[in-house]
């Protein structure tokens, strides 16, 4: 697997892989007992259970930034501490083969791939307006301008949503203060109280659509398609300055 290099300061905050499939039964404590045995020599990792319906089975790194979930219906991985695909990606293998240990599902429902980016450039002062970002975002996320004395003063969150091949790209983005909320059991890193523009892509794919039969491979190879257009539609989406100025820099 060949990786572009993450930047130095990458603005990724939250990323995840979730694979949906058919219903299976709970897990008994001898299911948890195989997966802790699949987990050792991989990090430390804590288990714990969720209270809701699906009753979902986590396991929580020790720095408390990573977890494998399972619940009767899907598996994830996610992170708070993005490392670069290919981690993340060796993870969800590792997850799949659990689940495939403990019971393999009949069939798969849906695969999604999330990274979700807060990026930040070093304003002068608190309070900006969208006209602000223009040397650092793409003005395709920064909706019309006006020569003259008319300033844009807000700009909602805005959505699109894009076809790749045979699965969607769902593409949230906007201006914000402070830091987006995860909903998530994992700790994340520390930024900075400050304003920051959201970039948040999904990329998953769904039945009745082209969905890999519950296999190794084909769900591999699934997750790498997922992920193949996210990057490039990541740089498409900020300038020169900010690579040069914010995430190369040293």
């Amino acid at each position: 697997m060949k990786e572009k290099q993450v930047y130095s300061n990458a603005p990724i905050v939250f990323a995840a892989v979730e694979v949906h499939h058919s219903p299976c039964r709970k897990f008994s404590s001898r299911d948890v007992s195989i997966i802790d045995a699949m987990l050792q020599g991989e990090a430390i990792w804590q288990h714990g259970t969720e209270e809701k319906e699906n009753e979902a089975h986590q396991w929580i790194s020790a720095d408390n930034q990573t977890a494998l979930i399972f619940s009767r219906d899907y598996f994830a991985v996610q992170t708070t501490n993005y490392k670069g695909h290919e981690k993340l990606f060796n993870l969800a293998r590792l997850a799949f083969l659990a689940q495939d240990r403990v019971e393999a599902p009949e069939s798969i429902k849906k695969i999604e791939l999330r990274y979700i980016d807060e990026v930040r450039a070093p304003f002068p002062q608190d309070e900006i307006t969208i006209d602000d970002w223009k040397p650092w975002i793409s003005s395709y996320l920064l909706g019309p301008s006006f020569n003259g004395e008319i300033k844009t003063l807000d700009t909602k969150l805005g959505a699109s949503l894009f076809t790749f091949r045979d699965f969607f790209i769902i593409l949230k983005y906007g201006p914000l203060q402070g830091h987006i909320k995860l909903n998530v059991p994992l700790e994340r890193l520390a930024t900075p109280d400050t304003p920051f523009f959201l970039i948040d892509m999904n990329s998953l794919c769904e039945a009745p659509a082209k969905v890999p039969e519950w296999d190794l491979q084909s769900v591999c190879n699934a997750i790498e398609e997922l992920h193949l257009p996210l990057r490039d539609m990541f740089e498409s989406l900020i300038t020169n300055k900010l690579r040069e100025e914010v995430l190369n820099r040293k």
